[in-house]
């Protein structure tokens, strides 16, 4: 909830496509890091830290998407229109996980 509400601060300031972009590159390389870090996987700090830091940037990054897609809306079908992208969205997540 804090990187959203940070997120969102941030989009409104330097655009949100420009904040998605950082947040997901962020997101990348900690994903990465952690890979590379093997040995720090049993180590419970680390593992709290990474986990608390990385909800906070996807937060970021998705309140982001979020707004850039309600902005690819049409105004007479938006409700609609966003429902769907939201539904991929979750579409993509349980895929993933499967």
């Amino acid at each position: 909830m804090f990187g959203q509400i940070f997120g969102g601060l941030l989009g409104g300031k330097f655009g949100t496509r420009r904040v998605a972009m950082v947040g997901f590159l962020l997101l990348a390389l900690a994903n990465a890091s952690l890979a590379m870090l093997e040995p720090l996987w049993t180590n419970t700090t680390v593992m709290t830290i990474f986990l608390i830091a990385q909800a906070f940037i996807a937060g970021i990054a998705w309140i982001c998407i979020i707004s850039l897609s309600m902005r690819l809306t049409w105004s007479k079908v938006g409700g609609t229109q966003f429902t769907a992208y939201m539904s991929l969205f979750n579409l993509s997540g349980v895929t993933a996980y499967y």
